[in-house]
């Protein structure tokens, strides 16, 4: 709640059970239960509590991205 992001990613391995999704942000609106009231968590919390899009590569992808960020 302090640093109130904009996104929610959750990846690894046990995130790639899909199902577990709707049942997390279900969990989190009813413990929130009406403490926050910004849109994307209370109307659209399906594109806030999200898997990473680039899957198993994110890590990878992201190391790499700061790797260029040094280099260049």
């Amino acid at each position: 709640m302090t640093l109130s992001p904009k996104k929610v990613i959750l990846g690894g391995g046990v995130m790639k059970q899909v199902h577990l999704f709707p049942m997390i942000r279900e969990a989190v609106g009813r413990i929130l239960n009406g403490y926050v009231s910004a849109a994307p968590i209370v109307s659209d919390i399906q594109h806030y509590i999200v898997p990473p899009r680039l899957g198993d590569n994110a890590g990878l992808c992201g190391a790499l991205a700061l790797g260029l960020r040094v280099l260049g």
